[in-house]
């Protein structure tokens, strides 16, 4: 314990250690802004790595190549580690979507781009929700990467341009991390760009380096510590200024950034005392080991939701929560520690370990993108109707094909049918076409409230709004048209909190076709309101697969899925749908 006292920073261990169980506390489900810890994680890394670079800078012995090396050396092998086990995992245990986005965030976990995979897919349907990801967290990690890419080149280029090098990288990364303040604060952004991408975080992780530039400035002449001053009263004043502006999140991240810093700052200036040292030594020793407790926490969770249960009693809570802390810890004894031992030997060692690290990521991306062409499909599931080898139809793509059906209405004389919605009322088409109300019927589908939506709806005859979502917030624009029009509203469908409990729950046993799960009190609530809302519009999607009033079936009569991913319908699901609940009483 001596030994790490000595040889740390301990309050910025402590505030490191306050920072992971926070972020553990967050993706358990019981900190509603535990996610601030990352930000301190990004204060905290751009302070260590500025460091760093300005003791390397100052005594001329900067390489890119070998900074470079010994960050990969670092983060990679963990990276490898958590990416192996979620692959092991979820080819043994997850649905071939699930699987697939697994093998996607692989990828980007390797690479250090999964901030960017998460990025480009957090707008798709087919998405799963993050606390099922195990490696949703690792978009930390790229961004880290990409800033440390970045922030050696603006030493360097201050270096060639300027004597006093330090001052000229202060103003440099000031101007940057007000720019990427700005941003962020700013119109400029989507929210999922703000959270997930580098232009919108650099500030955070600059803001620390600009501490570290103004604890250790060299050259003479040159206070950073006024222009620090001045250009912390400046943020202050933009956020005074456009405070109405700024939304609460983005508030409660600036405190958090700020925070930081004043506690990086002080603990330059303040010494603790052997005896409080030691009362804090299990949050600092939890600091010391947070990049284990980081990377394995989420992979443990995620896979624990998908496989028991999403819905946790207090003995759960305590269970998991001391379950992920041991296993971050034997990470960090059994594979963190003894690699930070080795590569302090000899700087040879970093080559070794990025050498191996390489052959491991190639092994690793190649299987991850051979099961992602498949679809991760790795055995059969007749369940689905998917087959190894064979030219399957996913669910994905039934639901995805209703596109092809955003076109006017043909002038043939049949009658018109328009469906409005996002996939949900694609699932609605699909359970009209195993209807045969298409052989008969003109369908047509939209999404958008738009002119074409409103020229569509005065050519239909039936009009069936289906969205996951209120109808008043994304159609209300268009309501005043159907009030004369023959139109329905097709109710909510939930199959549970997750499939993927439901398919390893005994899976091929003497139950498993006969499983039924509770209703959510989310679906069940919504489902009570519009019933009473609508009226004799309201078409229940509940009670074709009511077995009681608490509880569905989630299997047809033929052992197929009706859902596999508990919102949307499989090509079973629409013909059992079509099947026990009669369309054509509303064609009428």
């Amino acid at each position: 314990m001596d030994s790490i006292i000595k040889n740390r920073n301990i309050l910025i261990d402590v505030l490191k250690g306050i920072a992971i169980i926070a972020v553990i506390l967050y993706h358990l489900g019981v900190s509603e802004f535990g996610y601030l810890g990352v930000d301190v994680f990004f204060v905290i890394s751009g302070y260590l790595v500025a460091i760093g670079l300005i003791k390397n800078f100052n005594n001329s012995k900067f390489s890119y190549w070998e900074y470079l090396n010994k960050r990969l050396s670092r983060l990679w092998p963990g990276l490898i580690a958590i990416s192996i086990i979620a692959l092991v995992l979820g080819w043994k245990w997850m649905l071939p979507l699930h699987f697939k986005l697994d093998c996607e965030s692989i990828v980007g976990t390797c690479l250090f781009g999964n901030n960017i995979i998460q990025y480009i897919t957090s707008g798709n349907y087919w998405m799963a929700d993050n606390e099922f990801k195990p490696l949703m967290h690792t978009w930390y990690v790229g961004i880290l990467m990409q800033f440390y890419l970045i922030i050696p080149l603006v030493f360097y280029a201050a270096k060639k341009c300027s004597k006093q090098w330090s001052r000229a990288a202060f103003c440099i990364l000031m101007s940057l991390s007000l720019l990427s303040f700005m941003v962020y604060v700013g119109p400029v952004m989507t929210d999922s760009q703000n959270f997930y991408l580098l232009p919108a975080r650099f500030f955070e992780l600059g803001v620390g380096a600009l501490l570290a530039i103004m604890l250790m400035k060299s050259d003479g002449g040159f206070m950073p510590g006024k222009a620090f001053s001045f250009c912390v009263l400046l943020l202050f004043a933009v956020i005074l200024i456009f405070s109405p502006m700024i939304e609460a999140v983005k508030l409660r991240l600036l405190a958090t950034v700020a925070i930081s810093v004043a506690m990086i700052w002080c603990s330059n200036y303040f010494t603790l005392s052997l005896g409080i040292s030691k009362i804090l030594y299990p949050i600092g020793f939890m600091g010391v080991a947070s990049y284990s407790l980081y990377l394995s926490h989420q992979v443990f969770f995620a896979f624990y939701r998908y496989i028991e249960s999403s819905v946790f009693s207090i003995v759960d809570y305590l269970y998991i929560l001391c379950a992920t802390i041991v296993l971050g810890l034997i990470m960090y004894f059994l594979f963190e520690k003894p690699l930070t031992q080795y590569l302090s030997k000899r700087k040879h060692n970093m080559y070794i370990v990025n050498g191996l690290s390489i052959i491991f990521v190639i092994g690793i991306v190649s299987v991850a993108l051979h099961y992602y062409r498949q679809d991760g499909l790795v055995r059969n599931i007749p369940e689905l109707d998917l087959y190894v080898g064979e030219n399957n139809l996913t669910p994905e793509d039934y639901n995805s094909r209703i596109f092809a059906y955003d076109n006017d209405f043909k002038d043939n004389g049949k009658p018109n049918i328009l469906v409005l919605g996002d996939s949900f009322g694609r699932d609605w088409i699909n359970v009209l076409i195993e209807s045969g109300v298409d052989s008969v019927m003109n369908i047509s589908y939209r999404t958008k409230p738009d002119e074409i939506t409103q020229k569509r709806i005065l050519d239909a005859d039936y009009i069936f709004l289906a969205n996951n979502s209120s109808v008043f917030t994304t159609y209300s624009k268009i309501l005043p048209l159907l009030m004369n029009k023959n139109y329905y509203r097709v109710g909510i469908k939930g199959f549970g909190y997750w499939a993927g409990q439901v398919y390893n729950n005994d899976r091929y046993g003497d139950g498993y076709f006969n499983q039924a799960i509770e209703i959510t009190s989310l679906t069940d609530r919504i489902d009570k309101e519009e019933k009473i809302l609508f009226g004799e519009r309201y078409i229940d999607m509940m009670s074709p697969i009511k077995v009681d009033n608490a509880n569905i079936a989630i299997f047809t009569s033929d052992n197929k899925l009706i859902s596999q991913d508990c919102l949307h319908l499989t090509k079973a699901g629409a013909q059992m749908y079509a099947e026990k609940l009669d369309v054509w009483q509303y064609l009428k």
